[in-house]
């Protein structure tokens, strides 16, 4: 009978049910940073996890175990019914606290970019899949809708950067005609829904990698916006390169197009690296780009080199200029989003205008193109110009002085005693950071 005691007892000791700290029911294991922020195990080694255990109706098991000198020890702890419910209730507000601090600043553009690839892939799947009629469209409009609600339930609770969102947009679209690429380059004769077919499933799964590597790489918004300018680059690059050599097979123009934006990804991650570049620097360095890249449009209309390559290396070589510039006109300024954006509408915008005076002139298309690169560095002058200010004067609000005359009677004085003088400045200034 004894015997039998002592087994019963161990058995139901050894059937002792877990216990979720949550009240939903999903965390049985406690994650270490919801025990830095909830305390529960204040003892001598690193925290490596913690359980929970019913041994009867109002008393718990709390089971913690941790590393000391790379061992693995236990502790264990009995806790009642109220310090269990004060425990969950806990848990619980530390877990909507932190889902409401989440970061999901880029979430709208992030769903923004699947939604409107959605779309494309949709049609391509069907294309590819030779399907016809309903099915056809079934297809089409089943994957178009699950690329919004698909990304919208998986990152309800998550983080979700604008530079996740850029390089999840960059890696559907480049992708996409990355997966056309390579098609053409193994087989130029390949079918069009071949290609299509390709280009969905290397599209996707770049878009996935941009939306995971963004935080594996811990790429602020303006690395990553940085990252996905250079890449464009290096692919007209390696486009540019192609015509210089006069490649005429399109395996040949297409691999270096690849080539050149592989490369350009690479250097836009070690410069975005190289200083603190926001999300608007990024932008004004590409508006630079682009301003940069017209100049030339002008005196190559009016010389009308025969040969192409003049062209596009006159073209490039004045974009690659632009971008430099664009590098050294943002040094120590953190441009806004924002700033950085409508300085890119403002250079468009100078450049219509510019146009619109050329065609009141004569329409000659010399004429008609200096107009436009006048105004499009007028408009982006004027834009930078406004927007630098507006960041100096922010910095010029944290700059204050103080000017005390009543200390300089103070210190004057002979009844002060004057190991306190130098508390009773009468000018100081002050720099809030």
């Amino acid at each position: 009978m004894l015997f039998a005691a002592i087994f019963c007892e161990i058995n139901s000791s050894a059937q002792q049910q877990a216990v979720p700290f949550d009240s939903k029911g999903t965390i049985y294991n406690l994650p270490e940073n919801l025990q830095n922020k909830i305390g529960l195990f204040n003892g001598d080694g690193r925290f490596e996890s913690a359980y929970l255990f019913k041994q009867s109706d109002s008393t718990y098991l709390l089971e913690m175990q941790y590393n000391k000198d790379n061992r693995l020890l236990r502790e264990q702890r009995t806790i009642n019914e109220p310090e269990f419910m004060k425990l969950r209730a806990t848990v619980d507000s530390i877990e909507v606290l932190t889902i409401k601090n989440i970061n999901q600043e880029g979430r709208g553009w992030f769903l923004t970019a699947t939604n409107v690839s959605g779309v494309v892939y949709g049609l391509s799947i069907s294309e590819a899949l030779s399907l016809k009629d309903r099915s056809y469209a079934a297809c089409f409009l089943l994957t178009a809708g699950s690329f919004f609600f698909g990304p919208y339930f998986l990152t309800k609770n998550r983080e979700v950067t604008y530079g996740q969102a850029n390089l999840t947009w960059y890696g559907l679209s480049r992708g996409y005609a990355h997966g056309i690429m390579l098609t053409y380059i193994v087989d130029n004769k390949a079918p069009f829904k071949d290609a299509v077919g390709v280009a969905a499933i290397t599209g996707f799964t770049e878009g996935v990698l941009g939306f995971a590597c963004t935080k594996q790489f811990k790429l602020s918004d303006g690395m990553a916006n940085l990252i996905t300018i250079y890449g464009d680059w290096g692919l007209f690059g390696g486009l540019a390169l192609a015509a210089q050599l006069r490649a005429d097979h399109t395996e040949s123009i297409l691999g270096l197009g690849l080539a050149g934006n592989a490369l350009g990804l690479g250097l836009g991650y070690q410069l975005s690296k190289a200083g603190d570049i926001s999300a608007g620097d990024a932008e004004m360095i590409s508006s630079a780009g682009k301003l940069g890249l017209f100049l030339p449009v002008p005196i190559l209309v009016a010389i009308n080199p025969n040969d192409g390559r003049y062209i596009t290396s006159s073209l490039y070589l004045s974009g690659i200029a632009g971008l430099y510039v664009g590098h050294q006109l943002v040094k120590d300024i953190d441009f806004s989003f924002s700033d950085g954006f409508l300085t890119g509408l403002g250079t468009n915008a100078g450049e219509l205008v510019g146009a619109g005076i050329g065609y009141i002139i004569n329409g000659n298309p010399t004429v008609l193109s200096s107009c436009a690169a006048i105004g499009g560095l007028a408009g982006f002058g004027t834009l930078y110009y406004i927007f630098k200010n507006e960041n100096k004067k922010i910095a010029m609000n944290n700059l204050q002085f103080n000017f005390n005359p009543a200390n300089a009677l103070l210190t004057s004085s002979k009844k002060l005693d004057m190991r306190y003088a130098p508390l009773l400045p009468v000018f100081s200034a002050s720099w809030r950071f």
